[in-house]
């Protein structure tokens, strides 16, 4: 990854959250779906992060490496957020909520799907998201949870990484922020958690380098 940088100025980050054409409902279903990177699918949910890791290695380009995102790459994006957009520093590092999915946020979609059910079921259409309710959506669905084109980076499903945490006990960490109550869960928040963890709130977005 660094020498990608060094050679190349930089990396390419998925524009969206890894998606999927059907739904997951459970980590124990088997991983194999390659996972797409485009508008109005599902998020590839309900993956530990060692399961995310064996999705993403299904995706190929010649020449190129695709992984999970380091830690380090996620500190660069939103690094380049803060640089390159009208976000200021306390938008990425500690309240996400006027360009995020949070449970406190509030903002309308005419386009995709939503669950507000913990994935049981996904509706279609327009919709009204108030304060107070947990949704989740496909993929890209709204300009407003964009920035520099870049979609869903704060909020929706938290997203694995490759960064290892010195925690024993929650050894695996994830970024992003989720669709919570926690306004702490910001786009540039970093969670340790048990590497056992998956469920309709954890997804991934992928890096090529």
């Amino acid at each position: 990854m660094l020498q990608s940088i060094y050679e190349n100025g930089g990396f390419y980050v998925g524009k969206y959250e890894c998606g999927i054409n059907v739904a997951r409902t459970s980590i124990d279903e088997e991983i194999s779906e390659i996972p797409i990177i485009k508008r109005e699918v599902y998020p590839y949910t309900y993956v530990t992060c060692s399961q995310a890791q064996e999705a993403a290695s299904k995706m190929q380009l010649e020449g190129k490496n695709i992984s999970l995102m380091f830690g380090i790459q996620w500190d660069l994006v939103c690094k380049f957020i803060e640089e390159n957009s009208q976000l200021k520093v306390e938008d990425i590092n500690s309240n996400s909520m006027e360009w995020g999915n949070y449970t406190q946020t509030e903002f309308e979609t005419n386009r995709g799907k939503y669950t507000t059910d913990n994935g049981l079921s996904w509706q279609s259409g327009s919709y009204k998201k108030g304060i107070g309710v947990s949704a989740i959506f496909t993929t890209g669905v709204t300009q407003r949870n964009s920035v520099l084109n870049i979609y869903d980076f704060a909020g929706n499903v938290f997203e694995w990484t490759l960064e290892n945490s010195i925690d024993t006990e929650h050894p695996v960490v994830y970024r992003g922020g989720i669709t919570g109550t926690d306004v702490d869960d910001y786009a540039s928040g970093r969670n340790p958690v048990s590497s056992e963890t998956g469920n309709i709130y954890t997804g991934f977005r992928v890096v090529i380098y």
